[in-house]
């Protein structure tokens, strides 16, 4: 049974996300930040995300003025502070879930694709059928540039 005082996975990344910089980009990068499930975690890493690119442009902010420009965040952000570092997750865990989450981007995009492909099965249009070829024929050569 889980505890509903026990941050969840995803709270753990943003909590070690918000407290180290070179992860944040990391995963940026990776995954981008939309890959968060819930709505106020997804919201806080793309403030935070404006927060380091106005530190970049040497507009700093002060640390917590972002959270408060979005009262109804701050419960969340909270309960992301109360994240203690021993919880934090490992590099591992951390690599391991990037790994997962492209698994799944990727498989949802051959699913749509075939999806494509049964629709032209009954619509049977030349110029879309090109179109389906183009795009997997271009997800493939990501695929194969893109390998882990």
């Amino acid at each position: 049974e889980i505890s509903l005082n026990k941050p969840n996975f995803q709270e753990r990344l943003l909590a070690r996300m918000l407290n180290e910089q070179v992860l944040f980009y990391h995963i940026d990068k990776s995954l981008g930040i939309n890959f968060f499930s819930n709505d106020a975690l997804r919201r806080i890493a793309a403030l935070h995300q404006k927060k380091l690119l106005a530190a970049e442009e040497g507009r700093e902010e002060p640390p917590d003025r972002w959270v408060a420009l979005e009262p109804d965040l701050e419960a969340a952000y909270a309960r992301l502070s109360l994240v203690e570092e021993r919880d934090f997750p490992s590099d591992h865990e951390v690599e391991e879930f990037i790994k997962r989450v492209k698994m799944l981007k990727r498989e949802r995009k051959w699913k749509r694709l075939i999806g494509d492909i049964r629709d032209l099965r009954q619509k049977g249009d030349f110029l879309d059928i090109l179109r389906v070829i183009l795009k997997v024929d271009t997800y493939i050569r990501s695929q194969e540039g893109g390998r882990l």
